[in-house]
């Protein structure tokens, strides 16, 4: 063996050694995490920046994890097929899919806890429950005064007009100076999803908001919310994480169109009104906005006495 063969295999060997060293001191460091420890740091967190409602409810799945997968079991000891398990068994207690998806939110951050410090070899897979249980997600007074409280500014007027007109994303973003009449105080929406164009009245707060930007466009070709759909998306998934909606998979931006349909139902507007507000095709599709909260079900309760 030559003096620069030597020199090779001892830099290849403490190559190997260091390796060996690196992955013992990784494997100590994962014995030292259990299911309950992870909680307890998740908590920990949640605690000092989320909402009491968002804590109570991490606090709620995540006694119903340890139970399931044992809080003395390592994280790393996770696997997809036990996840899997896992649904299998809330599925036998009759829980909808969109409950069983929060508590997997939850059991996701937790892994989250493990996958940040580079301790799995192989992360495991959650396999999402598509939520066909009929709820229709929208938000409550509070909840929407938390969004616009915590929402990027250059998108707070976006979320208004989404919530105020029901319209889609899309609808949105493409509207352009000329959509508005100011006179009439309607909105004109030529591209949508069904190809049927439509004229949507504008709330107070919303014919504020496209009055004052008007003002500074000229153009009628111009559109009136220069964001992307990336920019709006990016600004909403920041917002959910701020206020603490990051538990909840359905609290999605569509839930702004939810919003508008269910209030105006609340508010006595008729299915068919609706309807032709929101640009729908089939009736059937407005009818997923028909359910009644508990006070219209003692009401109905008094119309038989």
């Amino acid at each position: 063996m030559t003096l620069k063969q030597a020199i090779k295999a001892r830099e290849n060997a403490h190559i190997e050694i260091q390796a060996f060293s690196d992955k013992k001191t990784k494997t100590d460091t994962v014995h030292k995490m259990t299911v309950e420890e992870g909680i307890k740091e998740v908590l920990a967190n949640y605690e000092a920046s989320a909402r009491p409602s968002t804590y109570t409810n991490a606090l709620s799945a995540y006694k119903t994890i340890a139970r399931e997968f044992g809080k003395d079991k390592l994280l790393t000891e996770i696997s997809t097929q036990e996840i899997d398990l896992f649904i299998r068994r809330l599925k036998a207690k009759n829980l909808k899919n969109g409950t069983i998806n929060v508590r997997l939110v939850f059991l996701s951050k937790l892994i989250s806890t493990a996958k940040d410090y580079n301790w799995f070899e192989t992360v495991p897979s959650i396999h999402w429950l598509k939520n066909n249980n009929g709820r229709i997600r929208y938000f409550t007074q509070e909840e929407e005064e938390s969004i616009l409280a915590n929402i990027d500014t250059f998108c707070k007027d976006v979320i208004i007009t989404l919530i105020d007109t029901g319209m889609r994303k899309g609808e949105v973003l493409g509207l352009k100076a000329e959509n508005i009449n100011l006179e009439s105080k309607k909105i004109s929406v030529w591209k949508t999803k069904t190809g049927r164009p439509r004229l949507i009245p504008m709330t107070k707060r919303v014919e504020s908001i496209l009055t004052e930007r008007l003002k500074t466009i000229n153009d009628p070709e111009q559109l009136v919310f220069p964001v992307s759909v990336a920019q709006l998306q990016y600004s909403w998934e920041k917002m959910r994480k701020k206020a603490g909606f990051d538990w909840d998979p359905d609290f999605v931006i569509h839930a702004c169109r939810h919003t508008c349909a269910s209030r105006m139902i609340k508010n006595g507007v008729s299915i068919a009104i609706v309807k032709k507000w929101l640009g729908h095709d089939n009736i059937s599709t407005t009818m997923r906005y028909a359910h009644l909260d508990d006070d219209d079900l003692v009401q109905a309760l008094d119309a038989l006495k």
